[in-house]
């Protein structure tokens, strides 16, 4: 009931407002950061979704039925894995969607470049968050390879090492 009993009480006060206001803002970051990552998943790219259908309706017309059936399996996996509401997910889930994605880009881009997987089984029972890696590889065939005609390589690699995964 002193002065020195005044402060101390004061000050609790000041460190519990102070811890709520840091939760709060807590909070507020994680529920942006899921609104961003929820705005991912539900975007399928207008323009790669249109020009996987051409590149399917342009197989049908030439009666390639093996290649359109392969297309569809692989975008229909690719949308399934889209519209999932996870947030982190096994890398090899993760990579089972960039073999997705880069076979319907290698129909799209004939030639133009080949994919090499360097996995190691152990790495793909990790979680990494959803959307990791397709960034990357869509980014490596966007820009990577615009002055390419042929003979491009992305590799990919994932291996543990020292407990932590390196992709």
């Amino acid at each position: 009931s002193d002065e020195l009993g005044s402060l101390v009480e004061s000050f609790n006060s000041m460190i519990s407002k102070i811890d709520t206001l840091i939760k709060e803002n807590e909070s507020a970051e994680l529920l942006k950061r899921e609104a961003s990552l929820k705005a991912l998943q539900q975007q399928v790219n207008p323009h790669f979704l249109f020009n996987t259908l051409e590149m399917i309706i342009g197989a049908a017309s030439e009666e390639n039925k093996d290649q359109v059936i392969s297309i569809c399996k692989s975008l229909g996996r690719m949308l399934r894995y889209n519209l999932g509401f996870n947030k982190v997910e096994l890398l090899e889930k993760e990579v089972k969607q960039i073999k997705d994605y880069a076979y319907i880009m290698q129909q799209r881009f004939v030639d133009r470049f080949q994919v090499e997987f360097d996995i190691d089984p152990e790495a793909l029972l990790h979680k990494t968050l959803k959307f990791t890696l397709q960034p990357f590889v869509e980014n490596s065939i966007l820009h990577g390879f615009d002055e390419i005609i042929q003979g491009g390589m992305i590799k990919i690699s994932v291996h543990k090492h020292n407990n932590k995964v390196r992709i």
